[in-house]
């Protein structure tokens, strides 16, 4: 009452430092009595709540009383000095049971915090694909229900991206074409520069030309033979355990394809028993090599064993397994709506975290944007102004 006159003469600062010092000797005087009584009832800290106030009033009072504190000056530090000099081990024992409780809230926080797992795709590199022998980028990703983007070529065992054919035999895309135009684009080898005819294209000659090339351990042609062997196609007589070893042969030789046919007989029983963590093995072996839909089956295998799994810890592991699977493929720019929307779920159901859905939608589109060019472009325009192709695809698929 006696300085609350000169309160509004006297600046904001210094009655906050005021308030603090008020606060700092409220606080060792119940730090005192609580650490000298130590009891834990409820009402007796309200006591000693209590008798801090009342301690402290009466320092105040009795060094107003002998003239210890003059108007002009803060009375709290000298309250501060009045109590610590009284009792000497007070500041003492406040700063050591103030450090104690701050190392027990380091510890426990450091005990109970919540630390998010990081994201195991940060810094991850897609597996190297084949790059087209004369635009130098990417081969374009084959949707199974889209239109062909590559065309193979026996006589000199490339593949071509059908934007550089398109753009090699100049055919113009405001002209409308028929499809003995798209067989012309394709009948002259863009590398070799081997033009095919009628005679060429014969199975026998087909044939040849690919065992050929099988024997100088080309491993496209090596698992388009051992693909003959196994479904009995272009005259030749089925045999599954041929086959076999012919993929197991390309797959020595670098053949991601043959890697993933064999997981697909181990996935589903062919020629050989039922073995799903052998096709997860090959379908890895696939992925290395640069097979990107071995991902997508992966991810499927994975939520497969999920659903049956014993425990819900693990299943809760073979969804993250699956949904990273699933990941690298949008990553590597699979084309999908419907992986893209699985992803969009997974991060609702918080299998993966906004950050790491995010972190894939830009990759997606990155990778999507080094396999664009001008023409496959306007290769895909060509394709649009066929009546054929028109007529071959349902009316909202989009590519």
């Amino acid at each position: 009452r006696r300085f609350r006159g000169n309160e509004e003469s006297r600046p904001l600062s210094v009655l906050t430092v005021q308030w603090v010092q008020c606060a700092l000797a409220r606080t060792v005087v119940y730090y005192h009595f609580c650490c000298t009584l130590k009891s834990p009832s409820y009402s007796h800290r309200i006591l000693h709540r209590q008798t801090a106030n009342a301690t402290m009033a009466s320092y105040l009072i009795d060094m107003l009383k002998d003239g210890m504190v003059d108007e002009l000056e803060s009375p709290w530090n000298t309250v501060v000095d009045r109590i610590i000099a009284d009792h000497p081990k007070l500041f003492y024992d406040t700063i050591f049971y103030t450090l104690i409780s701050l190392l027990a809230g380091l510890i426990l926080w450091g005990m109970f915090r919540y630390e998010p797992e990081p994201d195991p795709l940060i810094g991850w590199v897609p597996p190297l694909r084949d790059d087209c022998p004369i635009c130098l980028l990417p081969l374009p990703l084959q949707d199974p229900a889209g239109p062909c983007l590559t065309a193979y070529h026996n006589c000199c065992g490339s593949t071509f991206c059908m934007g550089c054919i398109l753009k090699q035999t100049h055919v113009l895309v405001k002209d409308r074409r028929e499809y003995s135009e798209m067989e012309r684009m394709i009948s002259t080898c863009p590398m070799c520069r081997t033009r095919f005819n009628s005679s060429d294209r014969e199975e026998s000659k087909v044939i040849d030309r690919e065992q050929k090339l099988a024997d100088a351990r080309r491993h496209r042609s090596m698992y388009n033979i051992a693909s003959c062997h196994f479904q009995g196609k272009h005259g030749m007589k089925q045999n599954k355990e041929k086959g076999l070893e012919l993929l197991r042969s390309a797959l020595e030789a670098g053949s991601a394809d043959a890697a993933f046919a064999l997981g697909l007989c181990y996935r589903r029983g062919h020629a050989v028993d039922e073995d799903h963590n052998k096709a997860v093995e090959y379908y890895h072996k696939a992925a290395d090599l640069g097979h990107v839909q071995s991902f997508l089956h992966i991810g499927n295998v994975l939520l497969k064993e999920a659903s049956s799994a014993n425990t819900s810890l693990r299943a809760r592991q073979l969804e993250k397994e699956a949904m990273i699977n699933y990941r690298k493929a949008a990553m590597c720019g699979l084309k999908d709506e419907q992986l893209l929307n699985d992803l969009k779920f997974a991060s609702k159901l918080k299998l993966i975290t906004t950050g790491e859905y995010a972190l894939t939608l830009r990759a997606n589109q990155k990778a999507r944007d080094e396999m664009e060019s001008g023409e496959r472009e306007a290769y895909l325009k060509f394709l649009r102004e066929q009546k054929w192709f028109r007529n071959s695809f349902h009316p909202n698929y989009h590519f």
